[in-house]
């Protein structure tokens, strides 16, 4: 039978969504309750289009109903959800035609909208926008920052123009999961993050976009949080529990237990902001240790004498 007449006869018994396949060559292995289509195999599932090689559908009953597609070699998956669209490549894919779940493997790549991701594993839940990424190496987008014209951290009077356009981030952790319903991409384990001079480092992070995956506005982090920034030949760097970071306005907050070090002065306080982009810092209830340039000695706060033994204060 040809492919083109067993996808007829598969669109009239299937129970589950319409499935359409094509290629070069079919063989039906009716013990196995498989079909394997070989050679520029195109497979078509609502909204899902899968190219590859080879493709093996597993079957139940009397060719009722496929329930397992499984495709290796150049594999391509592309998707429309919701308005948007995303699209990947890898060696190797598992679609379970019943949870709508796909799995990619072999140097798996996903893209969606101009964010790239890349893992050991790509996980998309096919009806849905959420993906799940094993060992993700990703750009994204952020949104550009307002670059204040006064060198304070506050706002511009000047007349307002265009946005800035956005700036790519680079992350990477032991896992990735995007939830579009909350507009969420939700980096655990080792986070490590670079965007542009600043560099963020914690166990989880937390970025919330705009529309299709358009550009990061908020990334929160938490736990064995680190900040470096190198400003106009100024490093300096921080810690704390949590960080709020706005990637429009350019404002950092780190708060429990924050520290800061600027040089070999070091500040302590209930909260830290870092004006990203300026030399300038803020601290709340600070306590700091600074140093003369000349002696190279800290300079502490004196302490006050106690009253003499026997008098009053």
């Amino acid at each position: 039978m040809s492919p083109s007449g067993l996808t007829a006869l598969l669109l009239g018994l299937t129970a589950y969504p319409l499935v359409q396949v094509s290629g070069d060559k079919l063989n039906i292995y009716h013990q196995r309750h498989q079909f394997v289509w070989t050679g520029h195999v195109k497979t078509l599932r609502g909204p899902v289009k899968i190219d590859c090689d080879q493709l093996t559908a597993s079957y139940a009953g009397n060719m009722e109903k496929v329930t397992r597609t499984v495709c290796d070699g150049h594999v391509e998956v592309h998707e429309v959800f919701n308005g948007g669209e995303r699209w990947g490549k890898g060696d190797h894919a598992d679609f379970d035609n019943v949870s709508g779940v796909l799995v990619v493997t072999g140097a798996p790549e996903a893209h969606q909208a101009e964010s790239v991701f890349t893992g050991s594993r790509i996980t998309y839940y096919v009806g849905t926008s959420d993906t799940d990424v094993e060992n993700p190496v990703a750009t994204v987008l952020s949104a550009g920052q307002e670059k204040p014209e006064d060198g304070g951290g506050r706002k511009s009077r000047a007349p307002k123009s265009s946005p800035p356009p956005p700036v790519p981030v680079h992350i990477q952790a032991a896992h990735l999961h995007g939830d579009d319903a909350r507009h969420e991409l939700i980096w655990v384990g080792h986070v490590r993050a670079t965007r542009e001079g600043v560099k963020l480092a914690c166990d989880r992070m937390t970025a919330h976009y705009t529309g299709n995956q358009q550009s990061i506005t908020r990334t929160v982090c938490h736990g064995h949080v680190e900040v470096h920034e190198q400003v106009d030949g100024v490093e300096r760097w921080g810690k704390g529990d949590h960080a709020d970071y706005n990637n429009v306005k350019g404002v950092l907050v780190v708060t429990g237990s924050p520290e800061a070090h600027e040089g070999k002065s070091v500040f302590n306080g209930t909260k830290v902001t870092y004006y990203v982009g300026t030399t300038q810092m803020e601290v709340q209830h600070p306590v700091a240790v600074m140093y003369n340039d000349d002696k190279e000695k800290p300079l502490l706060p004196k302490p006050k004498k106690s009253p003499p033994q026997g008098k009053a204060p």
